[in-house]
């Protein structure tokens, strides 16, 4: 079953063209279209958009299963 995403995507992963195809409670799933302007000179991908896109990806799995459980992060003072 697809849930709405963690959080609406912006900023650089709107400019990449991210979308999430799947958000379950196992997991999500994204994917973007490689077009040359995500292109470096050579035709590869830019290694920076595809950090971005896991980062993206890892920290909406992570704010799903964090929200799903609702508990909070609190940080300590050493």
């Amino acid at each position: 079953m697809t849930e709405s995403p963690p959080f609406p995507v912006s900023g650089f992963d709107a400019l990449i063209g991210l979308r999430f195809d799947e958000v379950t409670k196992d997991g999500v799933t994204a994917s973007f279209d490689i077009t040359p302007a995500l292109q470096q000179p050579y035709g590869t991908l830019h290694g920076g958009v595809l950090c971005s896109g896991v980062e993206t990806v890892g920290r909406g799995s992570g704010a799903r299963t964090r929200l799903r459980r609702r508990r909070t992060t609190r940080m300590r003072e050493p």
